[in-house]
């Protein structure tokens, strides 16, 4: 007879509260216990007394031999009180990583996932982290409470949800009839919102852009998208709309997160593919308005008939230069115009003029730099600076009298003659124009 069958044949006459003491091996224990309280009840009577109970416990401890013995710790005193324990099991989660701890007639940390509690002692959770390596949009929810019957079954109900990431969870009632409890800490996914902007500044404020087109995993959106929490994804940004051969308005600069590469050939900004589980849901690109440069003549006595530039370089203009890349001569024939090349912020402008002329800036923040000899005439490097969508130069005579006049001065131990840059000698009450006037010392 196995230990089950033998320790059931004795409990099915058992009717009173049962009391152990005894050594640690007792041949004659169970019977010695029961010789004397044997009584007639059925099969389930028994299974729903605390006898059958406590062996179950006995079993489950190990503390009954294959004889069907019972083995009991040495002890002074073995009597066994009757204080009722309940097993609480505490599931893992793989994503949650949470710490527990036991307070009662001491406090415990918990180190296991099955514990024993008694009434009035309770179980309370000190922090929970997340830890999910799959996406990033998993998050604590709640801690789930089931309570089980005397059968062992689960009851249909909850018998609590906790939400609190820290606290106590859960306190066994003094009145308590089950069997014990189970503690499952769960958590939950949202799904992921894209969202998405295009921008330029206007001083220090964003203006945004609506116009281009996004995609993300090639479906075509607007400002924003909802995907899933844990599929990876590919934003692309066209911006063709504002940069084409007929229309050129922005130009891109750059984007956050930084894009995997950018195309002006084609106008598009292509991001990474994002991994779900690196948080990235915003994506922003910033462009920047295309700058025009107007060039106007205020030259003295400047007729058609002498050209902004000529086809061999006699005009006013010998040449003009875009990051090394000439601009074709036949764009200059008017008194004012528009530089027929859209520029961006750093793009380097050479301008060559004849001898006579000079380069002055209309623009604020705009520096025309410093006239370099070049084609028997003076060359100006202006870097184009961010700020306004149009600046503008303008062209003046070099000896010109239309900004003030020169005042001569003596010096008893020399003379002192006063030159343009171009040569020409400034006489007494001519204007002149040329803030970086040579001097010429004759001793």
């Amino acid at each position: 007879m196995n230990r089950k069958k033998r320790f059931l044949t004795v409990l099915l006459a058992a009717s009173s509260i049962l009391i152990l003491t005894g050594c640690k091996k007792d041949s004659n224990f169970i019977e010695r216990i029961f010789q004397e309280k044997l009584i007639e009840q059925s099969e389930n009577v028994v299974y729903n007394t605390p006898e059958y109970q406590q062996y179950i416990h006995y079993v489950e401890s190990s503390m009954v031999s294959e004889e069907g013995e019972a083995i009991l710790p040495d002890s002074k005193d073995t009597t066994i009180t009757g204080e009722k324990s309940f097993l609480i099991t505490i599931a893992n989660n793989p994503f949650l990583n949470c710490t527990y701890h036991t307070e009662g007639k001491t406090k415990t940390n918990v180190s296991t996932s099955e514990i024993e509690l008694h009434a009035g002692d309770s179980l309370y959770v000190d922090k929970v982290e997340i830890n999910n390596p799959v996406s990033d949009k998993y998050d604590f929810s709640c801690f789930r409470i089931w309570s089980y019957n005397q059968k062992g079954d689960r009851e249909q109900k909850p018998y609590a949800e906790i939400d609190a990431r820290s606290g106590m969870l859960l306190t066994i009632p003094k009145d308590y009839s089950g069997t014990g409890f189970s503690i499952e800490p769960l958590g939950c996914y949202t799904n992921r919102q894209i969202r998405v902007k295009a921008f330029y500044l206007k001083g220090e404020k964003e203006q945004e852009l609506s116009g281009g087109s996004w995609q993300v995993n090639n479906i075509p959106f607007t400002d924003s998208y909802e995907i899933t929490p844990y599929d990876p994804y590919t934003i692309v940004y066209d911006y063709s709309v504002y940069d084409n051969a007929n229309n050129k308005e922005y130009y891109f600069v750059s984007s956050t997160p930084e894009c995997f590469y950018s195309k002006e050939s084609n106008h598009t900004v292509l991001f990474k593919e994002t991994r779900a589980n690196e948080g990235v849901d915003t994506f922003t690109v910033q462009m920047h308005p295309y700058i025009s440069l107007i060039i106007s003549n205020s030259c003295i006595g400047w007729t058609s008939n002498i050209p902004m530039i000529g086809n061999k370089g006699e005009g006013i203009i010998k040449s003009i230069t875009v990051d090394g890349e000439k601009v074709s001569q036949e764009s200059f024939s008017q008194k004012e115009f528009t530089l027929p090349i859209k520029l961006k912020v750093g793009n380097v402008i050479t301008i060559v003029v004849g001898k006579e002329y000079r380069i002055t800036g209309k623009s604020q923040n705009l520096n025309v730099g410093t006239a370099t000899p070049a084609q028997n005439g003076f060359e100006y490097k202006i870097i184009i600076p961010d700020g306004d969508k149009e600046i503008g130069i303008d062209i003046t005579d070099r000896n010109s009298d239309t900004e003030g006049t020169f005042q001569g001065y003596n010096h008893p131990h020399a003379t002192v003659d006063i030159t343009y840059e171009n040569g020409k000698k400034i006489n007494m009450g001519i204007g002149f124009n040329q803030p970086t006037t040579k001097y010429a010392q004759k001793a």
